[in-house]
């Protein structure tokens, strides 16, 4: 196996931040070792595999490379050499990170006995060795014995400069060990890790090592009393893990100490996404924008609209994976852009990327969702080249869900009005007539799926076509709500959430909610013949007519039907008497 090779690709995936992939792969490279018993590429997969079940946390599939592990050092090729001892290393951090001490140590100290019988004293993996030995003292609360230990790996890393990272880990390590011991030891703690933060500078802290440094200051400020400090630290530490290892490990145990720190430090924290947002722009867009373009403050409209649940307020903790964090929007016209659109755009680039304990988090293939946009560009996007549809076929055929995220979400300021104006246009919503068709050919699609194709699906037991009927209907009757309510309906996978902030019948949301709770019906189709009335066996079919009823109650109420007939074809029928003749066929 070229073990080169592998080796690079895993690098290319850690890179991406895959770790799903990173796990795929590992398995598959180390399995096709296995069949082609290439021994060393076994072994330093495994190596490689053990780290990174430890770093996930996947403490079963860690368990069991271990045991393939010491099977493979069983083998005479490594047994009493450098390479058994990093191998009882990794074994060693994998146990202590598993909290199975007594087999950690023993590890440990196999590995010592290797590495101090086949290494020269300033050999730098001793150095290694000591590092991770006092982080099993350090768990065990041994703070004395693990500080010995780190300043022992101290003495050597300082005599090898191009280990910088190495020495900075050492300090950090250092720094953590004294902060736990009394006396005058808090002093020295926060020393050394300023020493490590010092070093991690330089490369800009961008390795993962410096979120081990990172909350450790936090954590040490936060024990002081001093809570800005450890805000500060705890906030780069949790986006120094996501950007380099994802949130995996310890990032939770992070983002609760973050937590933690801005309660005592009396910083606000938010209950949804949008008004973190808009508290984002007022702590850091808008005095950007102030301090770096104030000849053109007035010109710049802000707010968030457009794609992503954060826009629509529906946002949860799985939506928040992607597309989601600290951020807003920037809309200016043709005139101001030419003069400050990227320089505007590189400003917000520059923009912190967490915000009350929250991480901007983008999707590579999402494209542009925030910073700035012209007007027109921005609008064109959701409704091609049109601002505000005009003629009645230009509102026919301009998709709905694009209508909703073009109208959604909260503008925070917008003094020119520009932009404000086209939103507002668009609200007025559909003209009458257009509205009026559209309710129309809802209404007769919900009888053909509803009312017509489920029952016979379900008399002739076709059951897939049934539920594929079900689901039409479901969808269209949503439809008819949003549009009794002169509201824009989202993209489908927000609709059914979207009812519940609708005033006319909003009730119909739970009602489809009980019918995706009902038990399968087929049982009160046995020995039916289908008929053209409503079985009333069919719990779902009873559920809609029911929803059939709300429907035609409705139409009545507003005046666009004078027919009590539950079948809803016949209800589109009669809306389109209410259309003008001219528009009719549009």
């Amino acid at each position: 196996m070229d073990m080169k090779r592998v080796l690079s690709e895993l690098d290319a995936l850690f890179a991406k931040n895959d770790l799903d992939a990173v796990g795929e792969f590992l398995e598959k490279q180390y399995e096709a070792a296995k069949k082609e018993e290439d021994f060393e590429a076994q072994l330093s997969l495994a190596n490689e595999m053990a780290g990174f079940y430890r770093e996930m946390t996947a403490f079963d599939k860690a368990r069991e490379i271990i045991e393939d592990m010491y099977v493979l050092l069983k083998d005479t090729r490594v047994a009493g050499t450098v390479e058994e001892g990093t191998s009882l290393l990794n074994i060693a951090n994998t146990y202590r990170a598993m909290e199975r001490f007594e087999e950690s140590e023993s590890a440990y100290e196999k590995a010592a006995e290797l590495y101090k019988g086949t290494l020269l004293p300033d050999d730098f993996r001793l150095a290694s060795l000591y590092n991770n030995v006092s982080l099993l003292y350090q768990a065990q609360g041994n703070y004395e014995q693990a500080a010995q230990n780190l300043l022992q790996a101290l003495e050597i890393a300082k005599r090898h400069p191009e280990a910088e990272i190495e020495l900075a880990v050492t300090y950090t390590n250092l720094g953590q060990a004294y902060f736990n011991i009394q006396g005058d030891a808090v002093k020295k703690a926060e020393a050394y890790l300023k020493k490590a933060e010092e070093i991690f500078a330089k490369g800009g802290k961008k390795d993962y090592h410096y979120c081990g440094c990172a909350n450790a200051l936090g954590t040490l400020y936060f024990k002081t009393g001093e809570y800005g400090l450890a805000v500060q630290y705890y906030e780069e530490a949790l986006l120094n893990m996501y950007e380099t290892a994802g949130a995996t490990g310890n990032y939770d145990t992070i983002r609760e100490n973050l937590m933690a720190a801005y309660e005592k430090a009396g910083m606000k924290t938010y209950d949804n996404m949008m008004d973190l947002c808009e508290g984002f722009y007022e702590t850091y867009g808008k005095p950007m924008i102030h301090e770096k373009f104030a000849g053109y403050e007035d010109r710049i409209a802000v707010g968030l609209c457009g794609e992503g649940s954060d826009c629509f307020g529906f946002d949860d903790e799985l939506s928040r994976d992607h597309d989601c964090g600290p951020r807003f929007c920037m809309w200016v016209c043709d005139e101001v852009y030419e003069q400050i659109g990227e320089s505007l755009q590189a400003e917000y680039d520059r923009l912190p990327k967490i915000f009350a304990g929250v991480i901007l988090k983008k999707a590579s293939m999402s494209g542009k969702r925030d910073g700035v946009f012209k007007i027109d560009d921005f609008y064109r996007k959701f409704l091609g080249d049109l601002a505000v549809p005009k003629l009645y076929e230009e509102w026919w055929y301009a998709p709905e869900y694009n209508l909703a995220a073009a109208t959604n979400g909260k503008v925070f300021t917008d003094k020119e009005g520009i932009f404000t104006g086209i939103r507002e246009e668009l609200l007025q919503y559909y003209p009458r007539e257009i509205r009026l068709r559209r309710l129309s050919d809802a209404l007769v699609r919900c009888a053909q799926s509803g009312q017509y194709n489920y029952p016979r699906m379900m008399a002739r037991g076709d059951y897939v076509a049934a539920r594929i009927a079900l689901t039409e209907f479901m969808r269209d009757i949503m439809n008819v709500v949003f549009l009794l309510n002169k509201t824009y309906s989202p993209y489908y996978k927000w609709q059914h959430k979207a009812m519940a902030r609708l005033e006319v019948l909003p009730e119909v949301g739970d009602i489809l909610t009980a019918v995706c709770d009902m038990e399968d019906q087929r049982g009160a189709w046995e020995g039916v013949k289908y008929e053209n009335s409503v079985n009333e066996k069919d719990m779902i079919a009873l559920t809609i007519e029911i929803l059939a009823k709300l429907i035609v109650d409705e139409l009545q109420k507003e005046g666009l039907s004078e027919c009590g007939l539950l079948y809803l074809e016949r209800q589109g029928i009669e809306v389109l008497r209410f259309i003008k003749e001219d528009v009719a066929d549009v």
